[in-house]
């Protein structure tokens, strides 16, 4: 379809028509006149207009870490015939990952290593004209911000636990001055009682002295009545030995025959 033909007349000869078509590719043509009957030129010009940027350009995550899909939206202009996915390694530098046909409007990126990336769509014609580059920045695995987050939390949950920590030990510490103390006192008492022991012990010992110095003195003092008992006996004078009776067969009279009664 093209739109309404312009015609504008110079002086001159010249007779120029523009036309636009849907995809706003121009085509000027024109005619002149050298002044020499049926001799006409007759130019033509056509300007093919570069595609549009895509439009849209989204990354989402797939299921599979480390992979990220591309899509865009289609372009509008009939003469697409293509789309190429760019890697932009810097400002000035592009590697082409991919070259798509009109139909596809999504790239799957896979095996990407955790870090920021950024990548770009360009649509081109039939003619080879590319339009300029969409482009799109993403993170593959935790950002910078992320990580910063992460250890500013492991950094806070490390200074909770060695602030629990801390009051753990003092709690501890305060129960061991505790226990030490009562240890101290116990052991003032156990003190107070092996003193009172060995003063018990020490009276002992001495009333055992003394026991045994009285045993020897009763002892002594037996050995002693024994002696002068042994002495006593010896000094006595011996008693004559008693007769012996004679045996009772001899000293005993037969028994008497009874008289006879008279006749």
């Amino acid at each position: 379809m093209w739109y309404d033909e312009y015609t504008i007349t110079y002086d001159g000869g010249y007779r120029p028509t523009v036309a636009i078509d849907d995809d706003r590719n121009i085509i000027w043509a024109y005619s002149r006149s050298e002044g020499v009957p049926n001799y006409d030129e007759v130019y033509m010009v056509f300007t093919d207009r570069d595609p549009s940027a895509p439009q849209n350009l989204t990354a989402t995550d797939l299921p599979t870490p480390g992979s990220v899909r591309l899509a865009w939206d289609p372009n509008p202009e009939r003469d697409i015939n293509g789309y190429e996915v760019m890697s932009v390694v810097s400002g000035f530098l592009w590697e082409r990952v991919a070259t798509l046909p009109p139909t596809q409007t999504s790239y799957d990126l896979v095996g990407l290593e955790n870090g920021e990336y950024m990548y770009a769509v360009v649509a081109y014609d039939v003619l080879g004209q590319g339009s300029e580059g969409t482009f799109v920045t993403f993170t593959v695995g935790p950002t910078l911000q992320d990580l910063i987050n992460t250890l500013q939390n492991d950094v806070n949950s490390l200074q909770s636990q060695l602030s629990n920590l801390e009051t753990n030990m003092q709690n501890e510490i305060d129960q061991l001055q505790t226990q030490l103390d009562n240890l101290e006192d116990d052991l003032e008492d156990v003190q107070t009682q092996n003193d009172a022991l060995r003063d018990q012990l020490d009276t002992t010992k001495s009333d055992l002295v003394s026991a045994n110095n009285l045993n020897m003195i009763l002892v002594i003092i037996v050995i002693v009545l024994i002696i002068i008992t042994m002495i006593l006996a010896a000094r006595k004078p011996k008693s004559k030995e008693p007769t012996l009776a004679p045996p009772s067969s001899v000293l005993e009279t037969p028994p008497q025959q009874p008289p006879e009664p008279p006749e």
